[in-house]
């Protein structure tokens, strides 16, 4: 099984929560957290092709971290936002301009005041 956070909107008031989905599934209300280091961060799916999926997921990330993306050459593509502090972080296959990547073998470094990571992503059109 794999959870895919979607839009929702609280109600407490009414003792309920809304959420919109463009498919059958089930429906669950989860809070997100972050870990204490990063030694479990991960990214999904990967390989990422954007014309499948909206977007690439950081999971397990640190309450604050910095991810900066890089080309396999060293050139830095994207500074990615992640100022949720919930633990995940999500890329949509753009570089600092806005344009698309092209496919290829991407380098993510993640740094923490607990440490650092590396992980490699393949993006595939």
């Amino acid at each position: 099984t794999r959870w895919i956070p979607l839009s929702s909107t609280p109600y407490p008031s009414l003792n309920k929560v809304v959420g919109t989905t463009k498919h059958l599934s089930t429906f669950a209300i989860v809070q997100l957290t972050a870990t204490a280091d990063l030694g479990t961060a991960k990214v999904f799916p990967n390989p990422f092709n954007p014309r499948k999926v909206s977007h690439l997921t950081f999971d397990n990330l640190t309450p604050e971290a910095t991810i900066k993306l890089y080309t396999i050459t060293g050139e830095l593509v994207k500074d990615i936002a992640y100022t949720s502090g919930n633990g995940r972080a999500t890329w949509d296959a753009t570089n600092n301009w806005g344009r698309e990547v092209a496919s290829g073998i991407y380098i993510a470094f993640i740094d923490s005041s607990s440490g650092n990571k590396k992980l490699k992503i393949a993006v595939e059109k």
